[in-house]
């Protein structure tokens, strides 16, 4: 019975990860002349997006991508609020990010945005680029 001393009640409140956003999928590159051009999947929550013959997932959340560019550890390069699956990382950048050339692998990081809870799980890819 609730009367009785050895029944206890306790508050919690929860994190919200069933709600985070899961992390982009299938990030690819290719070389367009000198520029790098990065593309990725979306994936989504949805009850609706776990439907296999569906060509375009179903968007539970507005589109938006953060992209880090790194050296080791270091964030190099931040691509932020990204509204398509692609970033195209010029000559120019890189000639500013890497003066000695690319590192190979290069590695990224890419998050998907939740305009509730912000960034999602990230996604780390080390592309070989040469």
């Amino acid at each position: 019975p609730l009367a009785d001393p050895a029944f206890q009640s306790e508050t919690r409140a929860f994190p919200g990860i069933g709600r985070r956003p899961l992390a982009p999928c299938h990030v690819r590159f290719a070389w367009s002349g000198r520029d790098l051009l990065f593309s990725w999947k979306r994936r989504d929550r949805a009850p609706a997006a776990t439907r296999l013959n569906l060509a375009e997932t179903p968007l539970s959340d507005p589109l938006l991508f953060d992209l880090e560019i790194l050296s080791g550890a270091t964030v190099i390069r931040t691509a932020s609020s990204l509204s398509q699956t692609g970033f195209a990382y010029t000559a120019a950048m890189q000639a500013a990010d890497f003066p000695r050339g690319l590192p190979n692998p290069l590695t990224t990081r890419l998050c998907q945005r939740s305009s509730v809870l912000g960034r999602g799980c990230p996604k780390t890819e080390s592309l070989y680029v040469r």
